[in-house]
């Protein structure tokens, strides 16, 4: 589709779009970007504190092996250090891995020292994505112009895919980017901590549909009662239904939906829950019952 369409009346409209089929079978666990790279579906930002590296074994342990990694790169270098003791154990190759890291659009004009310096940190030869959180509070000029600056990083080898970040009512600047950019995002994370993401989530995912382009979203797994609107009690019948936990009720939720879902943690058995998501599958009448729940009190 040419990158100079105009958006479908549809999504200008913000018009819900229905939730794709989903399956469970573990060779679906990985969807495909539009520059032919395929995405594991479940991916995960470790949070660490005091230095101890538990969440990320933890993760590695569980099976995630899609990573985002904060635009703070102080814990580059003990995340290097597992995923080398991965690599010589022979329990894990780079080819294994789907590495993205996130880059701060104020020190975008940095990105040529910074990238290379995080890939030696990390022990990598290259990124799988690398994620501009912009959050569109400039103007879509400075926007396009960071975007240009990105762009080399994959001209140079240094990364393979282009992404964006910030909340989901961005659309109208979105399709700005895509008429004029060479390197079409592949990814757009959702991100922010407000219960109304969820109301402008549908127009998001129509648009980036429409456009090729895999939308993300994060979610903080050890903080879903403040996610939810009315708390963990919302969600107590699916819980009891599928005998999971509410952080895999909602996980599962988003990825049912045709959403690649960033689990953020730093706890070590919340991380291991997370990834035990793609053995069941949530009912039609559920999945409606866990949207009006996220709408609830917009």
């Amino acid at each position: 589709m040419s990158a100079a369409a105009t958006t479908p009346a549809s999504v200008q409209r913000g018009l819900s779009a229905p939730s794709p089929p989903s399956a469970c079978k573990a060779e679906l666990v990985c969807c495909p970007m539009n520059n032919g790279a395929r995405m594991p579906v479940l991916g995960f930002a470790p949070i660490f504190t005091g230095g101890r590296d538990s969440c990320l074994q933890a993760a590695l342990d569980a099976g995630f092996r899609h990573f985002v990694l904060e635009k703070n790169s102080v814990n580059d270098q003990l995340i290097g250090s597992v995923m080398k003791d991965w690599y010589r154990s022979g329990r894990l190759s780079r080819d294994d891995l789907f590495l993205a890291v996130k880059i701060d659009g104020s020190e975008i004009q940095k990105v040529t020292t910074n990238i290379p310096q995080r890939l030696h940190d990390l022990g990598c030869g290259y990124l799988d994505l690398v994620v501009l959180t912009n959050e569109f509070e400039d103007s879509v000029d400075s926007l396009k112009e960071k975007w240009t600056t990105l762009e080399k990083a994959v001209k140079t080898g240094y990364c393979r895919s282009l992404g964006i970040s910030g909340p989901p009512m961005v659309v109208a600047d979105l399709e700005e980017l895509c008429k004029t950019c060479v390197i079409k995002p592949s990814l757009y994370l959702v991100e922010g901590r407000s219960k109304s993401i969820f109301a402008q989530l549908p127009r998001l995912e129509m648009y980036t549909k429409y456009r090729g382009i895999q939308t993300a979203i994060n979610v903080r797994v050890d903080e879903i009662s403040a996610q939810i609107p009315g708390g963990l009690k919302q969600l107590q019948k699916q819980v009891f239904q599928y005998s999971r936990s509410p952080s895999q009720v909602l996980v599962r939720y988003f990825s049912q939906r045709g959403l690649t879902v960033i689990c953020e943690s730093g706890e070590s058995q919340t991380t291991t829950n997370c990834f035990k998501v793609l053995d069941f599958l949530i009912s039609p009448d559920d999945m409606a019952d866990i949207t009006r729940i996220l709408l609830k009190q917009l």
